[in-house]
C-alpha cells in the first residue's frame, strides 16, 4: 500500500510538508476526519496514495484509542498486542469475530491473517481496532 502526498495534488513544497506535520501530529479520531475534511476542502479528491495515507492515519489513531502497544505485520499476519486484552473487550471481540476464522484471539494479541483478507486486510484491521476501542 503506497502512501504519500503526491507533488501533483500538492505542487507546493512548503504546505505539503505542513500537511504532513498536522497528520504525524493528529492521533485522534476527530482529527483525523477533520484533516480528511480539510483536505478534500483545499485541495480536491484525494489520490489513491493519499488515501491510503489517511487510512494509515485512522489506524494509528484507533490504535491509540484502544490502548494497543504496537500493530506489526509478517507475510502472513497482522498482530495487534495489548498490555492485557480484557475481558470485556474479548467478548466484544468474540462476539463479532467468533465464526471469522481469519481472526484469533489471544491474551495479550489479536492475530488477523494476511491470507485469508486479501485486499479487505485494511476494513478488518479497522473493525477489530474498533471493538478494542469500544
Amino acid at each position: 500500500m503506497t502512501a504519500y502526498l503526491p507533488a501533483e495534488y500538492i505542487p507546493d513544497d512548503t504546505v505539503r510538508l505542513g500537511v504532513y506535520q498536522r497528520m504525524v501530529a493528529a492521533d485522534r479520531l476527530d482529527e483525523v476526519r477533520g484533516l480528511r475534511q480539510e483536505i478534500q476542502d483545499r485541495f480536491g479528491e484525494p489520490p489513491l496514495p493519499a488515501m491510503h495515507l489517511l487510512t494509515w492515519l485512522h489506524i494509528k489513531a484507533l490504535a491509540l484509542q484502544a490502548g494497543v502497544s504496537s500493530v506489526t505485520t509478517t507475510g502472513e499476519e497482522f498482530i495487534i498486542r495489548l498490555p492485557i486484552l480484557d475481558v470485556p473487550a474479548r467478548e466484544r471481540l468474540r462476539r463479532r469475530y467468533g465464526r471469522d476464522v481469519s481472526v484469533k484471539v489471544g491474551p495479550q494479541f489479536i492475530r488477523l491473517d494476511r491470507r485469508s483478507l486479501g485486499g479487505g486486510w485494511s476494513d478488518k484491521l479497522m473493525g477489530v481496532l474498533e471493538v478494542l476501542a469500544a
